[in-house]
């Protein structure tokens, strides 16, 4: 066998990507499964002088189509286009966890069970017997921890003779009751014979209601069914489910001995549980925790943007001036390497340092009860608690903040929190905010500005929830225990998610800045603004102000300097007054940020919504500003 290709199989916070990580590093790879937007991450690496390809699969909680997740998941295992399935299992909940592990070994693939979190198991006194689980099972059973490396080794070695498992390991066998055995053999029967799965699996799944399987039957299953066995069991599937439950139950009480521990006092987590998880004040905390962070990030993130765009802009100057350029091919290399600059900046000083933060919340668990602190505020906006996740991180980048929609359960729920985008500030436009507001009319104007802006946002996806409907359902989130992260997962984690935003921002914003150069070369810019114009009197900016809004959509993080450019001035007070400064960072906050964001909903949504939210976005923010500028000048301010 010259590579090796293992799915990694488990439930969510099983530890998978932390597994991931220690055995790859940073050369995983995230991408969509096809057809759908639920991420799938792949990696390459040697073990055991083998070439092995991993894939982490979504997080389940079983075989079934419930959750697009556990849809994709399910494909990738029935497609059978790999060679071992490692199934992740939290030791701290074992017989929650051994129903999808049952699952698996009904399907007769070649499997290895590592169980994860054994030093948190073994301090709430839970000690497995690994050898009865394993000859339980029928498969190799190993303990892993991917944070110190424990298990790694052996879990290496099993990978390596991955052929000798292909052929030792069998189906397991749970016996049901009579009557569904009886209804299993019929259905079996009429199975085609040749099948990529175990067929008594897919007899399963067809009693269970899988449309996938039912498909396959020569007949509608209700005709195959004998009636007794209807009469009997009226809810097949649920009976299957317990049995499977009442077997993982069973294992449970062979394999796993419970020691007795004296607990002094109340655990931490649960005193910590109970200040955050208040439905008073612990939304207060997480509130204070999310300002805090952005806080950090917005003073070393400035520090951070200034030093490397000042260093970037220092190489654009130094190329231009050794390679002699002049006329257009400066301006377009010069427009074309500072977009470059630009991006290289907000990487390094926002979106990276807010990926840190939020792979940190990640691992300690504080991002769950964060999460659903503020669900319940959500919740009278038609939004699901886990929006909160993607919105937080349109304050670093929208554009990823687009990617991280891919989280909630359905399309509505994505566009309805995409429409969030239009009025939440991103990075860019926090510059706008702080550099230009704050810094020539005032805190109180900046800090208004923040607030309308974050508050019309909200508004905006109201407004859209008229035409994208979203059907109402329960919100269930898993709280993770409270964890030490480890510094190098979290570097890890980091990477890989800000890789997007380096290979797909980073090349538009250079396109961006050709554009824009062409189109003033060829005198097409006036052209273009010259019937915008009107915009300045309902906002009552000078006509010229509105270029600079406008080319922000090209590159957001260029408003101010555009500014500067066409009033030819860096003293703005001098030219607009504080109240033009506030509606000119207002009309540049509410509105969907740039070019490059629009390009992002256009590749997950399609272009009729990455029209629909460019424009219309855009409209309402002229709209509100619009409004707020004249209420401001009928009061005489």
């Amino acid at each position: 066998m010259e590579s090796i290709k293992v799915l990694l199989v488990g439930q969510p916070n099983s530890g998978k990507s932390s597994l991931l990580n220690a055995l790859a590093g940073a050369k995983a790879i995230v991408s969509n499964y096809p057809g759908t937007t639920v991420e799938v991450t792949k990696a390459h690496t040697l073990l055991e002088r083998i070439e092995v390809e991993i894939i982490d699969t979504p997080g389940i909680y079983s075989l079934s189509d419930a959750t697009l997740e556990e849809k994709v998941t399910k494909e990738h295992i029935l497609e059978r286009d790999y060679d071992l399935v490692v199934n992740l299992v939290d030791a701290t909940s074992l017989e929650r966890g051994f129903y999808l592990t049952l699952q698996l070994r009904e399907t007769g693939i070649p499997l290895v069970v590592a169980l994860n979190f054994v030093e948190d198991a073994r301090r709430k006194g839970v000690v497995t017997n690994i050898n009865k689980l394993s000859d339980a099972l029928g498969a190799p059973v190993i303990t892993i921890n991917p944070l110190t490396g424990h298990g790694l080794k052996a879990l290496s070695l099993i990978i390596s003779e991955t052929d000798k498992l292909q052929t030792e390991i069998k189906p397991l066998i749970i016996q049901y009751d009579d009557h569904i055995e009886e209804a299993l053999k019929e259905i079996y029967s009429n199975l085609p014979a040749s099948m990529k799965v175990y067929r008594r699996f897919a007899a399963l799944r067809a009693l269970e209601g899988d449309e996938e399987f039912n498909s396959l039957l020569t007949d509608s299953i209700d005709k195959l069914l004998p009636e007794e066995v209807k009469q009997y069991h009226p809810d097949l599937s649920g009976d299957i489910m317990l049995t499977r439950y009442g077997c993982a139950s069973s294992f449970c009480k062979q394999c796993v001995k419970l020691t007795s521990i004296r607990e002094l006092k109340e655990p931490l987590s649960e005193r910590l549980d109970r200040v955050l998880m208040n439905q008073h004040y612990g939304w207060i905390l997480c509130l204070s925790t999310i300002i805090a962070i952005f806080y950090i990030m917005l003073v070393l993130g400035g520090f951070l943007q200034d030093k490397s765009v000042e260093a970037a802009e220092a190489m654009v100057a130094w190329i231009i001036k050794n390679w002699s350029l002049t006329g257009v091919a400066a301006d377009v290399l010069g427009n074309a390497l500072s977009g470059a600059a630009s991006g290289v900046g907000i990487a390094l000083a926002y979106v990276l340092i807010f990926y840190i933060f939020l792979s940190l919340l990640e691992d300690t668990g504080l991002l769950s009860r964060i999460v659903l602190s503020f669900s319940r505020f959500l919740a009278k906006l038609d939004l699901p608690g886990n929006a909160v996740v993607p919105m937080m991180l349109n304050f670093g980048c929208t554009v990823p903040a687009i990617s991280a929609t891919r989280i909630l359960r359905t399309r509505a729920e994505r566009l309805r929190a995409t429409a969030t985008f239009v009025g939440i500030p991103c990075s860019s436009r926090t510059a706008i905010i702080m550099g230009l507001v704050a810094s020539y009319a005032g805190v109180n104007y900046a800090i208004a500005t923040y607030v309308i802006a974050i508050v019309s946002g909200l508004f905006f996806s109201k407004i859209s929830g008229l035409f994208v409907k979203v059907e109402p359902s329960p919100f269930l989130l898993e709280l993770p225990p409270y964890r030490r992260p480890l510094l190098h997962n979290v570097a890890v984690k980091s990477w890989i998610r800000m890789q997007d935003f380096v290979k797909v921002v980073i090349p538009l914003l250079i396109f961006g800045g050709v554009v824009y150069s062409l189109m003033e070369y060829v005198g097409l810019v006036d052209f273009l603004i010259q019937p915008l114009t009107p915009l300045g009197l309902w906002l009552r900016l000078p006509p010229e102000a509105v270029l600079p809004l406008i080319y922000g959509y090209l590159q957001k993080d260029l408003t101010i300097s555009m500014l500067f450019t066409v009033l030819g001035t860096t003293d703005i007070s001098s030219y607009l007054s504080s109240t033009q400064i506030f509606i000119f960072g207002l009309q540049a906050s509410i509105q969907f940020p740039c070019i490059i964001a629009s390009s992002m909903v256009w590749k997950e949504f399609g272009w009729k919504v990455a029209v629909y939210l460019t424009f219309s976005g855009f409209l309402y923010g002229i709209l509100v500003t619009g409004l707020i500028s004249n209420f401001i000048a009928v009061l005489g301010f």
